[in-house]
């Protein structure tokens, strides 16, 4: 368990609850172009009752989004950086809640970030 203490209170917070949190903060910087990228990473090529192939291919959201990426985060075998990019993306859906698919997202892309998950694989 994390302390998180200021001059009111006092919370243990599992470290798991506590990465979630950061996201959700930290996701208001996560763009649109960012969440498609990476969803698009994680859909079950080409399938599209996939809750990831519906966000990356439309940037629509349903209620089987979140739990689909929490099953993801569920196994622990992933690196790193696909947990953090996993944990930021569920905060991104859970911020946006469910929505229609959105005009023009097919042309979106965050071409930079690929870039520099590339380069940390490599």
């Amino acid at each position: 368990m994390t302390d998180i203490t200021d001059e009111t209170m006092h919370i243990d917070v599992h470290p798991d609850v506590r990465t979630v949190i950061t996201a959700a903060l930290e996701s208001t910087y996560w763009s649109d172009a960012r969440a498609r990228t990476v969803s698009t990473w994680w859909h079950s090529f080409n399938t599209s009752p996939c809750p990831l192939y519906k966000l990356g291919s439309t940037g629509y959201i349903d209620g089987a989004t979140a739990p689909h990426i929490e099953s993801l985060l569920a196994d622990r075998d992933h690196s790193p950086e696909d947990r953090e990019d996993l944990t930021h993306l569920l905060a991104y859906v859970n911020h946006h809640g469910h929505r229609q698919p959105v005009p023009g997202w097919d042309s979106l892309w965050d071409e930079a970030f690929e870039n520099e998950r590339s380069e940390d694989e490599a």
